[in-house]
């Protein structure tokens, strides 16, 4: 009986903890430090450490992301995609223009804030797929479409994903 009063008490403070930690913070996720620190403490995540996804058909990948108005620098890359020789797509922030790029800076898409109808602090539903098999590149950024096919898809079959420069 004891030992069952304890595992509740232990329920309980848990609870509470979780409650509360939750309740004082505002945002959830992965959140990343960038040109504010030094380039050490800099947040990267890979998510092909070992070896590239194979998509021999495309893929797509979606996310919601949130900028914090008060940070010095406005960010640099969100993400980039690595494919076959070297080529990529990479999706930056800079001020207030959301980029993305394929390889050395060709420009897919130049959006600004407004053109979205959103500020910082404000979450953006972001999605990227990739048609290798008909050739195709939609990006969604918010309710907004964009698609392209100037870029080469048969790159893109075996990818290095990596959030973070």
């Amino acid at each position: 009986m004891i030992k069952l009063l304890k595992n509740i008490l232990l329920l309980i403070i848990l609870q509470f903890c979780s409650t509360f930690v939750l309740s004082s913070q505002n945002r959830i996720g992965l959140q990343f430090n960038s040109f504010e620190v030094i380039p050490e403490e800099r947040t990267g995540l890979n998510l092909t450490p070992s070896k590239p996804f194979s998509f021999p058909h495309g893929f797509s990948m979606s996310f919601d992301i949130s900028f914090e108005l008060d940070t010095l620098f406005n960010y640099g890359h969100i993400f980039r995609i690595v494919g076959q020789d070297q080529q990529s797509i990479d999706f930056l922030l800079k001020g207030k223009n959301l980029k993305v790029t394929y390889s050395l800076g060709n420009e897919i898409l130049d959006c600004h804030f407004d053109e979205l109808g959103l500020d910082y602090n404000e979450y953006l539903h972001f999605e990227i797929k990739l048609d290798v098999k008909n050739e195709w590149l939609t990006i969604v950024l918010g309710e907004k479409s964009f698609s392209t096919q100037d870029i080469s898809f048969s790159s893109f079959q075996k990818v290095n994903i990596c959030f973070g420069k």
